[in-house]
């Protein structure tokens, strides 16, 4: 019996360093897993920053382009005005008919330079004028009245 009992005791001892040593891996494992977790933490909380960061550029980038975008939608409207005021003042001259006082709009009377300004109507029967962009000479064929436009 005595036999069996020590036996027993190694075997009792045997178990409990088997899961003494079971225990130690297991707490190293936990040691390490909690070691990486922080590292993926800081690694993840960097990571965030730079992309807040990026964000705030992205952000104001957009702002300078929301800004440029106005500022050029109300140069196109200034534009648009412009342009309506320019064509009035053309249509006014145009239906004049005093030669003396507009540019001679028929092909040929320009000395070389045909067609300055071409006329064309849109679906509403409206004529408006429309530079020719292959103009290239010179003024000669404009004649203005010495008291200025209407």
């Amino acid at each position: 019996m005595q036999k069996w009992t020590q036996d027993l005791w190694k075997a009792v001892v045997a178990e409990v360093e088997r899961l003494h040593g079971s225990m130690n891996q297991k707490q190293t494992s936990m040691e390490n897993l909690s070691q990486e977790v922080l590292e993926s933490k800081k690694f993840l909380w960097e990571e965030l920053e730079d992309v807040q960061a990026e964000m705030r550029l992205i952000y104001q980038k957009l702002k300078d382009q929301e800004v440029d975008i106005t500022r050029n939608l109300v140069n196109i409207k200034k534009l648009r005005e412009n342009q309506v005021r320019c064509t009035k003042f053309l249509a006014q001259l145009r239906n004049r008919g005093d030669a003396s006082e507009t540019v001679d709009h028929k092909p040929g009377n320009n000395k070389g330079n045909d067609d300055v300004w071409r006329w064309t109507k849109d679906q509403g029967g409206n004529e408006s004028p429309r530079l020719d962009s292959s103009y290239t000479g010179s003024t000669d064929g404009i004649k203005l009245n010495s008291s200025g436009p209407p």
